[in-house]
């Protein structure tokens, strides 16, 4: 399995998962929710940045 493919698996299987993290000092507490969304996959790659890519240049430039 090439890179991108582990990628997109690794990030399939925490689709649909909560996850938090909880920084404290001393008194100061504060938890981050982390979510994952299938349509962020491409952003968090870099993918959007390529512009020889009409297919994806073109979805970008429709929204």
């Amino acid at each position: 399995m090439d890179a991108l493919s582990t990628a997109l698996a690794l990030y399939e299987s925490m689709l649909g998962k909560d996850f938090y993290i909880t920084i404290a000092k001393n008194e100061d507490r504060r938890t981050l929710r982390l979510v994952f969304k299938k349509a962020n996959f491409p952003h968090l790659l870099g993918i959007t940045k390529l512009n020889d890519l009409t297919k994806i240049a073109g979805a970008r430039n429709r929204k």
